[in-house]
């Protein structure tokens, strides 16, 4: 598809930009290891996080971020610190002073392009490992995060693409074809679906989530018993990590239902889905507070002294309803229409109603700050919306469909931010919803 690798990422940063870390190089022209200021400074941050003594290993780095703004490796190593002690905010002031100083660090914008990811900022992060891949386009492994990056996106074209360059750089690593399965089933292709898995099991016959994978898009195995006796054995010897616990478990379940084995494997289903609760703690009261705090502050009253204030787009199409109730086929129905396509999931509801909320505080409804907004405030969230939901798809089309499922909880705000917007609620038989969703793996909740 591509003659090279990198044939297709993006560009780096703008003209600003670069003047100004070049401006920023020349108050520094000295080598790192000749300022032994720094040099010293970043052993001292360094021994206080090694030795447990968070406070003072906290205090070295936000001083480094703030007084070494001409230092990027200073700027890198303190982002590092708070990104992994939850302090996304510093992290990211951190990773973007680096990457602007020195624009040309791979290794910078691949760990930019990991804080954006878990930061929910998926398009950026997109832009940052197209960046990584072009000042590494021998690296596979910066290929494999940005097709994770546009997987997560829904871009799944470009996922494929990105995972095809990982496979051309390194033919004999089974990842690169374990994802290239991964995301050609998600775009309907299971012939070539089945051809990556199957090739990557040949490479790594060890890399439990094939087989999940493969018994997920029915591929059908010659061996099923003896491949089920492998995976138990695998499963009881204590050695896999929770995640692959949970892979194994949903894969065994799988094969069983393909040989008929309905009992055995609704005890591996019911193990599968228990494995994946006792990691991903839910807080039911928390999501009930959540949910009664949006049905009070989204009233009669609030509408009608919103009405008027939102963007006068009909382009979305909201496609709403729960995990395995019908929302992606709906989806391909409306983009079989010449005038109409689909965005997939969009987290950009989330993200705003998130924003809203941190700003207003938890413990009351966030729609007392949407009370003071202004007009313009509301068009610029809708204009940000419209944008994102455009990068996704190409031509001109009438009607885009964002089918996030969770967006149900965000109906208020939408309504007000989109007046002309279509919503669909998808509904499927209660009992058949169930069964599908105990049935499937959806990772981390």
């Amino acid at each position: 598809m591509f003659n090279h690798p990198a044939a297709f990422v993006g560009q780096g940063h703008s003209r600003k930009e670069r003047r100004l870390a070049k401006k920023r190089a020349k108050k520094s022209p000295q080598p790192i290891s000749h300022d032994y200021n720094l040099v010293s400074q970043l052993k001292k941050a360094e021994q206080a996080d090694k030795s447990g003594q968070f406070e003072l290993a906290a205090g070295l780095y936000a001083e480094l971020i703030d007084t070494r703004q001409d230092a990027a490796i200073a700027q890198f190593n303190a982002a590092n610190f708070f990104q992994r002690n939850q302090r996304p905010d510093i992290a990211y002031l951190g990773f973007k002073n680096a990457v602007t100083l020195e624009p040309e660090n791979a290794e910078y914008w691949e760990r930019f392009g990991r804080h954006l990811i878990v930061a929910g900022q998926n398009d950026a992060a997109v832009i940052a490992y197209r960046r990584a891949c072009v000042l590494k386009p021998q690296k596979p492994e910066n290929f494999l995060s940005l097709a994770n990056a546009h997987a997560v996106n829904g871009e799944l074209p470009q996922a494929l693409a990105a995972a095809q360059a990982a496979i051309k750089l390194r033919p004999d690593e089974a990842t690169g074809y374990l994802r290239s399965g991964i995301y050609s089933g998600g775009l309907g292709d299971f012939k070539q679906s089945h051809e990556a898995l199957f090739k990557a099991l040949e490479l790594d016959p060890d890399l439990h989530e094939i087989y999940y994978r493969l018994a997920r898009t029915g591929a059908r195995f010659d061996n099923a018993e003896e491949v089920i006796e492998k995976l138990k054995t695998v499963l009881s010897s204590g050695t896999p990590s929770a995640e692959e616990n949970t892979d194994l478990l949903f894969a065994i379940a799988r094969l069983e239902e393909q040989i008929n084995h309905p009992e055995s494997a609704f005890e591996h289903y019911l193990r599968a889905n228990k494995s994946v609760f006792d990691r991903n703690v839910c807080n039911l009261n928390t999501i009930s507070r959540k949910f009664h705090l949006c049905s009070e502050g989204y009233n009669r009253e609030l509408f009608e002294r919103f009405s008027g204030v939102g963007h006068g787009s009909d382009l979305p199409v909201f496609i709403i309803g729960m995990p395995r109730s019908g929302t992606t086929l709906v989806e391909q129905v409306i983009a079989s229409h010449s005038r109409a396509t689909g965005a997939g999931e969009l987290d950009k509801m989330y993200l705003l109603t998130r924003d809203l909320m941190a700003e207003s505080g938890m413990g009351k409804p966030f729609t007392e700050k949407l009370a003071g907004l202004p007009a313009q405030s509301w068009c610029k969230m809708g204009e940000e919306y419209l944008s994102i939901l455009m990068r996704r798809v190409t031509g001109d089309p009438g009607r885009i469909t964002d089918k996030m499922p969770t967006n149900f909880a965000y109906l208020g705000l939408i309504k007000i931010l989109f007046p002309n917007a279509a919503i669909i609620h998808c509904r499927r038989n209660a009992l058949d919803t169930c069964v599908s969703c105990f049935t499937t793996h959806f990772g981390n909740l």
